[in-house]
C-alpha cells in the first residue's frame, strides 16, 4: 500500500495538484527517495507496563502474535498552494483482500509547529488504538480520516485529493 501511495503522490505532484512531496521521520528529517519513500518503525516506547491491553498492542505492533516484524508507519510531507500537510500511513498485513483495503483509511494534517511537537504523542496513540486513526485525532485540530478508494472509483488519487480537502487544501 506504501508504494500506490508514493506513487500517487508523485502522481499528483506531476498533475500539480501538489507542489512537493517527501518522507519524513519524527523529527521532519527527510528520508527516502522520489523513487521510494522511507518508513519508520512504530514503538513501544511510552506503553504502559505489562497488562493484557499491553500485550495486544504489542501483538498489533509486530504483525502479529509470532511475528518479529515491526510494523511500520509513513509520513508524507505534502506542499500545496495552500500550505504544508502530513500524510500517515500504517503498514497493513499483507494478504489483505481489496475489499478489506478499501475499508483502510490515511491520516492527513495539517502541518504547523504544534502539530510538529505533537507528532511523537501521535505515535502513541496510534499504537494504543491499534492503527485506528479516528481514535488518534480526537482534539487534533485540522486533521481528518479519509477511506482508501477502489481503482474502479478513481484509486489512491481521488482518495488522497478527498483527504486534502477535507482539511481545505484543495
Amino acid at each position: 500500500m506504501f508504494i500506490k501511495i508514493w506513487n500517487s503522490l508523485q502522481k499528483l505532484t506531476v498533475e500539480k495538484k501538489i507542489i512537493s512531496v517527501s518522507s519524513i521521520d519524527v523529527s521532519g528529517n527527510i528520508i527516502g527517495s522520489a523513487e521510494t519513500p522511507g518508513l519508520i518503525d512504530l514503538t513501544i516506547h511510552g506503553l504502559p507496563p505489562k497488562s493484557k491491553d499491553t500485550k495486544e498492542m504489542l501483538k498489533w505492533l509486530n504483525m502479529g502474535r509470532k511475528s518479529h516484524t515491526q510494523r511500520k508507519l509513513l509520513i508524507a510531507q505534502i506542499k500545496t498552494t495552500h500550505g504544508d500537510c502530513l500524510l500517515l500511513e500504517i503498514e497493513r498485513k499483507i494478504g489483505r483482500t481489496s475489499k478489506e483495503s478499501d475499508s483502510f483509511k490515511s491520516l492527513i494534517v495539517r502541518q504547523d509547529d504544534a502539530f510538529t511537537n505533537q507528532l511523537p504523542k501521535l505515535m502513541l496513540k496510534i499504537v494504543k488504538s491499534k492503527g485506528v486513526f479516528d481514535k488518534c485525532i480526537v482534539g487534533l485540530p485540522d486533521a481528518a480520516t479519509f477511506k482508501h478508494v477502489s481503482d474502479e472509483d478513481g484509486g489512491m488519487e481521488k482518495a488522497i485529493s478527498n483527504g486534502l480537502r477535507k482539511i481545505g487544501f484543495l
